[in-house]
C-alpha cells in the first residue's frame, strides 16, 4: 500500500521543461506538398533544377542499441544529468532530482526504478541525436536550395532586364526603319515632280545642239564660198609707188621681257674651291630637333651661314649652318599661315638676302622680312587651291610657284617697290604674270636652272617637264611611273628626277639625253645635287643612298624615319637632310 501510494505521489509530481525543448515538443512540423500543375511567371517561364544530394541516415546499429546493465555507470549518468540541469539553470529541478535519487539509491525499488530511468534517459538521448542530425541535414539542404534559388532570381532579373533593354532598342531600330522608309517616300515622290521638267530641259538642249551643229555647217559653208569668191576675184593692177624722200627708219625688233636676261654667269661651272672638294657621304654626329612634324622643306642661304626649314606644324624657322662658328641655332621662327607650310627660300638677291617667301598649304604664298622679323605682303592667290613649292629665280625677281590646280604661277616682285609700299603702309598684292600649264595632276615641285632660265617641273603625274618661261614653251621631258621629283646640278647642266616607285634618271640637258638609269629598293622623296654633277644624295622612304658616277651607294638604312626633303650648301659645302619626326641631319 505504501508502494502504491509512493508511486501516485511521484506521477503527480511536475518537472521543469526547458523552454527550448518544449517549443520544440510543441511545434508540428508538417512538410509542404506541391502539386505538378503548379505555374510559375506568366510573363517568363524558368525552370530551376536543384540538385538534390541524399541525406545520410545514420547507422540502424545506433538507434537499436540498448545499454545493458552491467555497462550502466550510475555515477556518471547523475553526473551528466546534474551538469545539464546546472547549465540550464533548472534549480528546482536539479534539487528535486537530487533529492529523488537519494531516496531511490536507498532501496531495491528505488535502485531498479533508477536503472530503468538511466535506462531510458540512454535511449531518448540516442533518439535525440539522431533527430538532431536530420535536422541538421534539411537545414544544410535547405540553406542550399535557398541560394540556388537566389542566384536563379538573381540570374532572371539579368535575363529580364536584357530582354526589356533589347526589346526597346527594336523599337527604335523599328522606328528609324519606318522613319527612312518615309523619307524614301518622300524622295521619290519629289523627284517624279522633277521629272518633266528634267525632260523638258533635255529636250531643249538637244534642240539647242542640233542648232549649234546647223550654225557650224552653215559658217562653214560661208566660209568656203568666201575662199571661193577670193580666189575667182581678179588681181587689181598695182599703182606705182611713190617715191620715198626720206630715209626708211630701221625695223623695230620686239623688246626682250623685263623678267628674265638672256645669259648669267655661272661661278660653278669653271675650276673653283667649292667643286673641287671632295664629299665622303658621311653623317655628321650633331642633329637638330628643329620641329614637331616633318620638315616638308629645307634651304641654304646663298651667302650667308644660315638655312630655313618648313615644316607641317605650320612654322617656318631659320638656323645658323651646322658648320658656322655658332651652328645650329636658332634665330628666327615665324608662323603666317594658317596650314601646314610647304616650302620656304630665301632670296637669291644679295641687295635682298633677308627677304624669305614661304607657301602653305591653305593657297597663301607670302614675303617675310627675317631682319626685323616682319611680314612684308601676301600675293594674290586663287582661293581653295593649294601651293606645294617655290623657287626664286637667280636674280631674285621672279618667284615661282607650284600650285594643286595643275599649274606654276609666275610672279614679277620688284622689291624696292614692295617695300616702298610696305612702308608706306599700303596693303599690296603682286599678280602672277604667267602661267606655265601642261600638267595632267597637281605640280608639287619647282626649281629654276642655277644662273639660267630654265624651270623645271614635276609633280603627281609622274612626268618632270622642263620649261622656257620666256616662250611658255616645253623643251625637254623625263617621263617616270609615279609621282616624282627632279633637280638641277649647280653648273645647271644635268637633271636628275626620281619617283615613287625607286627609279632614277640622269639627263644632260645640252643632248636631251639620258645618261644612266638606277632603280632603288624603296621609294625617292627628295634629291639633290652635291659639288659635281656626278654627287647626288638620294632620300628615300627607309634610308639615304648616294650616287657617284652612276654607281649608287646607300648610306643609311632606317625604319624609323622618312627623308622629307635635302638641300646642299653651296658656301661650306655639306648637305642637309629633313625627316619625317621633324630632325635634321647632317652629311659632310
Amino acid at each position: 500500500m505504501s508502494q502504491h501510494t509512493a508511486e501516485t505521489q511521484e506521477n503527480d509530481k511536475k518537472y521543469e521543461v526547458p523552454i527550448d525543448v518544449q517549443r520544440i515538443l510543441e511545434t508540428n512540423y508538417e512538410i509542404p506538398t506541391f502539386s505538378d500543375d503548379e505555374a510559375g511567371d506568366e510573363a517568363d517561364d524558368l525552370t530551376l533544377d536543384v540538385v538534390q544530394k541524399p541525406v545520410i541516415a545514420p547507422r540502424p546499429e545506433s538507434a537499436q542499441t540498448v545499454l545493458s546493465d552491467t555497462l550502466v555507470n550510475n555515477a556518471t549518468i547523475e553526473d551528466y544529468l546534474k551538469n545539464t540541469l546546472s547549465q540550464l539553470n533548472l534549480v528546482k529541478t536539479l534539487n528535486q532530482f537530487q533529492s529523488e535519487y537519494l531516496e531511490m539509491s536507498r532501496n531495491q525499488s528505488g535502485q531498479r526504478k533508477l536503472q530503468q530511468m538511466n535506462q531510458s534517459n540512454s535511449q531518448l538521448l540516442a533518439e535525440n541525436m539522431q533527430l538532431k542530425f536530420q535536422v541538421d541535414q534539411l537545414t544544410l539542404q535547405n540553406e542550399k536550395i535557398v541560394n540556388a534559388a537566389v542566384k536563379a532570381k538573381e540570374q532572371f532579373m539579368k535575363l529580364r532586364q536584357q530582354r526589356d533593354f533589347h526589346r526597346t532598342k527594336h523599337r527604335q531600330v523599328v522606328q528609324e526603319k519606318q522613319v527612312l522608309v518615309n523619307d524614301l517616300r518622300r524622295l521619290r515622290e519629289h523627284c517624279q515632280l522633277y521629272q518633266p521638267l528634267i525632260m523638258e530641259l533635255n529636250t531643249r538642249y538637244d534642240k539647242l545642239l542640233r542648232q549649234k551643229q546647223l550654225t557650224d555647217i552653215a559658217r562653214d559653208k560661208a566660209q568656203n564660198e568666201l575662199k571661193k569668191i577670193q580666189m575667182n576675184q581678179p588681181v587689181a593692177e598695182q599703182q606705182e609707188a611713190p617715191k620715198q624722200t626720206t630715209k626708211p627708219k630701221a625695223i623695230q625688233q620686239i623688246a626682250p621681257t623685263s623678267h628674265f636676261k638672256n645669259s648669267y654667269v655661272n661661278p660653278f661651272t669653271g675650276d673653283c674651291e667649292l667643286i673641287n672638294q671632295t664629299i665622303k657621304y658621311q653623317i655628321s654626329g650633331a642633329t637638330v630637333k628643329a620641329h614637331d612634324a616633318a620638315i616638308s622643306s629645307i634651304a641654304f642661304h646663298r651667302s650667308l651661314q644660315v638655312c630655313t626649314t618648313a615644316s607641317a606644324d605650320g612654322s617656318f624657322k631659320v638656323f645658323t649652318n651646322f658648320n658656322a662658328p655658332s651652328p645650329n641655332q636658332l634665330m628666327v621662327r615665324g608662323q603666317p599661315h594658317s596650314s601646314y607650310v610647304t616650302g620656304a627660300k630665301f632670296n637669291t638677291n644679295n641687295n635682298f638676302q633677308s627677304i624669305l617667301a614661304s607657301c602653305a598649304g591653305d593657297g597663301t604664298v607670302k614675303l617675310f622680312n627675317i631682319s626685323n622679323q616682319t611680314e612684308v605682303c601676301a600675293l594674290k592667290t586663287l582661293p581653295s587651291v593649294q601651293a606645294w613649292g617655290l623657287d626664286w629665280h637667280c636674280e631674285g625677281r621672279v618667284l615661282a610657284v607650284a600650285n594643286s590646280d595643275k599649274s606654276v604661277r609666275l610672279y614679277d616682285l620688284n622689291m624696292n617697290q614692295v617695300l616702298q609700299e610696305f612702308d608706306q603702309g599700303e596693303d599690296s598684292q603682286p599678280q602672277s604674270f604667267s602661267s606655265l600649264r601642261g600638267a595632267t595632276r597637281a605640280v608639287t615641285n619647282v626649281q629654276f636652272q642655277p644662273y639660267g632660265n630654265l624651270l623645271q617641273v614635276s609633280g603627281a603625274d609622274g612626268i618632270t617637264r622642263v620649261y622656257d618661261p620666256r616662250a611658255n614653251t616645253v623643251i625637254s621631258q623625263i617621263k617616270l611611273n609615279n609621282a616624282c621629283k627632279a633637280c638641277f646640278d649647280i653648273s645647271g647642266q644635268y637633271i636628275a628626277a626620281g619617283d615613287l616607285d625607286g627609279n632614277l634618271i640622269m639627263q644632260d640637258m645640252r643632248t636631251s639625253k639620258a645618261l644612266f638609269k638606277l632603280q632603288v629598293d624603296t621609294g625617292i622623296n627628295c634629291l639633290s645635287f652635291g659639288n659635281k654633277q656626278n654627287g647626288l644624295l638620294i632620300g628615300t622612304k627607309k634610308g639615304m643612298f648616294c650616287s657617284v658616277d652612276g654607281i649608287l651607294k646607300q648610306i643609311l638604312r632606317t625604319e624609323s624615319f622618312q627623308c622629307e626633303s635635302c638641300d646642299y650648301n653651296t658656301v661650306s659645302g655639306g648637305f642637309a637632310v629633313g625627316t619625317s619626326d621633324g630632325q635634321m641631319v647632317f652629311l659632310i
